[in-house]
């Protein structure tokens, strides 16, 4: 499972990754005030893209994780407790 969440969040960085290569075309700082549109969108695309990859794979992280501590139930010794906890 930790494994399929790191390949999706791998996976959504190379979206990000391919608007930083095509921002990278661009000169900087931008010769054209039109360019600087297009530079400062897919800048901010891709940042965009990569706080929410990293946003919903930290989610599905604590997801996982707390799926496995939900699943496990300790016994609990009542009479190992302190006479206040017992009741």
């Amino acid at each position: 499972m930790i494994g399929e969440v790191h390949n999706k969040f791998k996976e959504s960085l190379k979206i990000s990754l391919a608007l930083i290569k095509v921002e990278r075309q661009y000169k900087d700082p931008p010769s054209d005030i039109k360019d600087q549109n297009i530079i400062l969108g897919l800048r901010g695309g891709a940042l965009i893209l990569m706080v929410a990859s990293f946003e919903n794979f930290i989610k599905e992280l604590f997801d996982f994780q707390l799926q496995k501590l939900n699943k496990h139930n300790p016994p609990i010794s009542f009479y190992k407790l302190d006479t206040k906890f017992q009741e």
